[in-house]
C-alpha cells in the first residue's frame, strides 16, 4: 500500500465531510449563537478526550510513525463528527501546534505519581517548592520561549503532504489554560497552605498573585511580538470546554503572514475552581482583580470550569471585559444563574453532571438524565443556553448509551425551551 496516498484519501474524506451541507448548517448555527442571533436552540457538545479509548479503537493500516500518528487523527476527526451525535464540526483544515512556553518565576513545581500494577498512573502528588506565601522570596524570573521552527518543519511536511487538499494552518494552544492563575498558586504551595496564606500573609500572597498575573500578561504579549499567536474564532475548542465560532473577532487576520495578531484579536480563558473553599469577599480581595487585569487582553473571555459561580458572578465575574460564556457547573445554583444572566450576552455554557452517563451503572436511566437536562432548561429559559458533556471517564464502551444521551438533550430542548 502507498501510505502517503492512503492518506490523502483520508485528507479528501475530510475535507468533503467539513463541506457538506450539515457542517455549514453547524457552523452557522455555531457563530450565530456565539453571536447572540436569535435564530438558534441550545447546542449541544461531547468532550470525548477522557473516554476515547472508550468509543474509538481502530486498525490503524500505515506502518511509518507518523503517518500512522496521522491517520488517527484522520479516523478519528471522522468518527467523532458522524457517531456522537452532538453539534460538532469537521475541520476543513489541519492545524500544527506553535510551541510557546514559560518557565514562571523560574521555579519548577514536580510531582510524584502513583502507577498501579498495570503501569496506570492512578493520581500524583505536587513537591511543592513553598511551604506558605511567606517564602515568596524564593521565586525568581520568568523567562518566555517557543520553537517555532519545529512547527514551521512540521507545516512544510503536512502542506507537501495534502496541503492541496485541506489547507494547513499554524494553532496556538498557549492561551487555552493561561488564565487559570490560583491553579499556579497551589502548584506552588498546595491548597490548604494557599487558604492558609490568605489569612497568615495577606500582603506576601498579594506579592505572589501579581507575580503570576504579570508573567501570564508578559507572556501574551511576547507572543504578540514574536508572531505567535493565531486566531481561535472558528472551530477552535477552547479552555472552557466550549467553542469559538463567531464572526465578532476577525476571520482572516494574520492568514497570509501579513497582519500581526493580537489578544484583542482573540478569546481569552480564566478560572479559579482553587478558591471554591474561600469566601466570594476574599475572591474578591485575593484573586478577581488579577483575573479581571488579565481578561483585559482579549477580545472575548469565557469564564469558569468546575467551581460555582453563582456566589461571585454578580459582584466580581460579570465585571469581565466581554464576558461572553460563563460556566455553570453541577455545583451551581442553576435558577439564580438563570436570572443574573437575564437579558446578557453572556452564555448559560451548562456542564452536564458527569456520573449520569459517566457513572459506575453501565445502563443509562434515561429518566434521570431527562429531569436533569429539563431543569437546566428550565432556570435558563431567558438565556443563550449551550450544554457540555464533559469529563466522562467511561461509557462502558457503550455507543448507543451516548448516541441515547445525545437524543434526550435535544427532545427535552425542542419540549422545553421556548
Amino acid at each position: 500500500m502507498d501510505e502517503k496516498l492512503y492518506i490523502r484519501d483520508l485528507a479528501k474524506k475530510q475535507a468533503e465531510t467539513a463541506s457538506s451541507p450539515i457542517m455549514q448548517t453547524r457552523k452557522k448555527l455555531w457563530t450565530d449563537h456565539y453571536d447572540f442571533k436569535n435564530n438558534t436552540q441550545p447546542m449541544i457538545i461531547f468532550e470525548f478526550d477522557t473516554i476515547l479509548d472508550n468509543i474509538f479503537t481502530p486498525e490503524l493500516k500505515c506502518k511509518e510513525p507518523v503517518l500512522r500518528d496521522i491517520e488517527y487523527r484522520l479516523l478519528k476527526n471522522e468518527f467523532l463528527c458522524n457517531e456522537i451525535g452532538d453539534d460538532r464540526v469537521m475541520d476543513d483544515h489541519w492545524t500544527v501546534n506553535i510551541n510557546a512556553w514559560m518557565n514562571l518565576l523560574n521555579t519548577p513545581v514536580s510531582a510524584t505519581h502513583a502507577i498501579n500494577l498495570n503501569g496506570n498512573n492512578l493520581g500524583f502528588e505536587y513537591n511543592f517548592p513553598l511551604k506558605d506565601a511567606s517564602e515568596y522570596h524564593k521565586l525568581g524570573k520568568t523567562t518566555f520561549h517557543h520553537n517555532f521552527e519545529e512547527a514551521q518543519k512540521q507545516f512544510d511536511f503536512m502542506q507537501n503532504l495534502f496541503g492541496d487538499i485541506l489547507p494547513v494552518r499554524y494553532s496556538n494552544g498557549a492561551v487555552k489554560w493561561l488564565g487559570c492563575m490560583t491553579q499556579r498558586l497551589v502548584e506552588f504551595m498546595g491548597l490548604e497552605n494557599m487558604m492558609i496564606s490568605m489569612y497568615d500573609f495577606p500582603d506576601e500572597t498579594h506579592k505572589i498573585m501579581r507575580m503570576i498575573s504579570e508573567s501570564h500578561i508578559e507572556f501574551v504579549k511576547f507572543m504578540e511580538e514574536n508572531n505567535l499567536l493565531t486566531l481561535n474564532n472558528g472551530n477552535d475548542f477552547l479552555g472552557g470546554g466550549h467553542y469559538g465560532f463567531t464572526s465578532e473577532l476577525p476571520e482572516n487576520k494574520g492568514k497570509n503572514g501579513d497582519d500581526k495578531i493580537f489578544a484583542t484579536d482573540i478569546w481569552g480563558y480564566s478560572n479559579s475552581q482553587e478558591s471554591s473553599g474561600i469566601s466570594p469577599d476574599m475572591y474578591g480581595e485575593f484573586v478577581f482583580p488579577y483575573i479581571q487585569e488579565f481578561s483585559e487582553l482579549f477580545g472575548l473571555n469565557y469564564y469558569g470550569c468546575c467551581e460555582a459561580v453563582d456566589a461571585i458572578y454578580d459582584k466580581y465575574v460579570r465585571k469581565i471585559r466581554n464576558l461572553r460564556g460563563i460556566s455553570v457547573s453541577p455545583w451551581c445554583n442553576e435558577e439564580k444563574i438563570g436570572d443574573m444572566l437575564k437579558n446578557s450576552k453572556t452564555i448559560y455554557s451548562r456542564k452536564i453532571q458527569p456520573t449520569i452517563l459517566g457513572g459506575n451503572d453501565p445502563f443509562l436511566d434515561q429518566k434521570v438524565l431527562f429531569e436533569h437536562i429539563k431543569t437546566t432548561v428550565l432556570a435558563s429559559k431567558t438565556c443563550k443556553l449551550e450544554f457540555i458533556f464533559r469529563d466522562h471517564y467511561t461509557i462502558h464502551n457503550d455507543m448507543e448509551k451516548l448516541r441515547t444521551a445525545m437524543n434526550i438533550t435535544r427532545n427535552v430542548i425542542e419540549k422545553y425551551k421556548v
